[in-house]
């Protein structure tokens, strides 16, 4: 049985130490205040000090004994006049809590954003609870007056609940609190804050939902390094950005791919915005932020950039795509030696006048799988535009095998193309070598050019390797967005 005197300790259980300060800073100046750091240290607390708490301020989610098994102490041993807030960072199922529900007064979500009105919140229930110690006692002391205080407590109650409750500002603060968790939950974002000392994180609520496991992550450094969720290349960028932060320049922004619940990897913008403890040597003392979904808007990204590097007429690469691959190859540490071929299809205008577009664009099709059909499936083919075609084949520079590959091509489209049109179909083709004809992309792409010129000026249906004697003479080029 607790003692007649008021009580004057709160105890606040909580396994942050920043949660934990601020509850503290809450409370400080109306009552003394325990600090527990987990559930073990929090029974202990209760079990001496059980006459003077005025309430317990209990983290769910704590190492050694966890929030419930706190509850289940209490309920064991009849504190059940000693109120009980539960701190939460998300929801919980109410199913887990069947048969404690007479032991918890209230929830309070963290992070603490209206620390004004969680005070309130918490002072409320600890004046119900201590009303309803009187009420208790004179029913105790006074037998006779049982049925007329059981009657009167409801109303008791009721008026207590009006003297403090009826605050209209404290009504819209609840509604604008499940106001904003409802359009979290609703955007897709999920909220979170990291702790620098405890090495902890925290999210809200929607992490839960989407990657399963719970919403504290304990030793996060090693969790994100270890646990597959984030990729080794988004891991090391994101504490490559971490570490550019300074209090002057505090947030930044980055896409990442997270895996979720069923291991699918899931594109995110994370925004986060990081803390510095300026009174001790201005180290950081933690972050905060948000993840929002960006995966749909990612994949139409993906899929648009995809369309724009394939040609839509004969589904190879399109001038881009083949750009963006040479230029990938080019900036490889050791890119091996490849050739490119320059491909112009002779006498295309003339299907086109006369047998018509329909059959232009039959005849481009054609094209583009009769060189896919002579080449490697590792050869990069590209339609440069109008009957204009390039390929490029890593590892191959003897010009003996090239002149063997050009001339097949060049086969194929007398034999096979030109008796469907019947419109002298024949291929003139200019070849080049990386590094012995050039060192960059736009370098080869001309010189190449430059030996598909010199084959038109001599009747079309052929090939021609560079030579720098082509640099003596003036050219046409063949290729459209190509500087003579």
């Amino acid at each position: 049985m607790r003692d007649n005197r008021r009580p004057d300790t709160i105890l606040i259980a909580d396994d942050t130490e920043v949660n934990r300060s601020v509850l503290l800073d809450l409370f400080c100046r109306e009552y003394e205040i325990a600090e527990a750091e987990n559930g073990r240290e929090a029974i202990r607390i209760i079990e001496e000090k059980k006459d003077r708490l005025a309430a317990v301020l209990l983290d769910l989610v704590m190492p050694e004994v966890d929030g419930k098994g706190v509850l289940r102490c209490i309920r064991e041993k009849k504190l059940t006049d000693i109120p009980v807030f539960l701190l939460i960072a998300g929801t919980i199922d109410e199913s887990d809590f069947e048969g404690y529900e007479g032991l918890v007064a209230d929830t309070i979500y963290k992070p603490v954003t209206e620390p004004g009105f969680v005070r309130k919140r918490v002072n409320n229930g600890i004046e119900l609870y201590r009303l309803r110690r009187e009420i208790k006692g004179i029913t105790e002391k006074c037998p006779a007056a049982a049925e007329k205080t059981s009657r009167s407590a409801p109303e008791a109650e009721e008026a207590l609940y009006q003297r403090n409750l009826s605050d209209r500002t404290l009504r819209l603060l609840e509604q604008e609190r499940q106001r904003y968790r409802l359009l979290s939950k609703m955007s897709g974002e999920i909220l979170f804050s990291y702790d620098a000392a405890s090495d902890t994180l925290e999210f809200t609520e929607k992490y839960q939902e989407v990657f399963g496991g719970e919403t504290r992550i304990r030793r996060a450094s090693s969790y994100l390094e270890n646990s597959g969720r984030l990729s080794p290349e988004d891991c090391r960028e994101l504490y490559r950005r971490v570490r550019q932060l300074t209090p002057e320049s505090p947030a930044c922004r980055m896409d990442l791919r997270l895996k979720n619940n069923n291991g699918e990897p899931v594109w995110f913008e994370l925004f986060l915005q990081a803390q510095w403890d300026l009174q001790h040597g201005g180290q950081l003392s933690g972050c905060f932020g948000k993840l929002a979904s960006i995966h749909q808007l990612k994949q139409e990204s993906l899929h648009w950039k995809e369309q724009a590097m394939h040609d839509y007429l004969t589904q190879l690469y399109s001038r881009q795509g083949f750009e963006t691959a040479a230029k990938m190859i080019l900036q490889s540490e050791q890119t091996a030696p490849f050739s490119l071929m320059v491909l112009d299809v002779d006498h295309f205008k003339t299907v086109n006048d006369t047998l018509g577009h329909l059959a232009g664009d039959e005849l481009l099709r054609s094209v583009g799988s009769t060189i896919k059909s002579l080449l490697r499936s590792t050869d990069i083919v590209a339609r440069m535009g109008g009957d204009e075609f390039t390929v490029l084949m890593q590892g191959l520079e003897d010009r003996e095998v090239l002149r063997k590959k050009a001339e097949n091509i060049c086969r194929a489209f007398r034999e096979k193309l030109d008796p469907q049109y019947h419109c002298g179909i024949s291929a003139s083709i200019g070849i080049v070598t990386y590094p012995a004809d050039g060192k960059t992309y736009e370098e080869l792409l001309r010189k190449a050019d430059m030996a598909l010129y010199e084959v038109k000026e001599h009747g079309n249906n052929g090939f021609a390797f560079y030579s720098p004697r082509m640099e003596q003479s003036p050219y046409l080029t063949a290729l459209s967005d190509i500087d003579p």
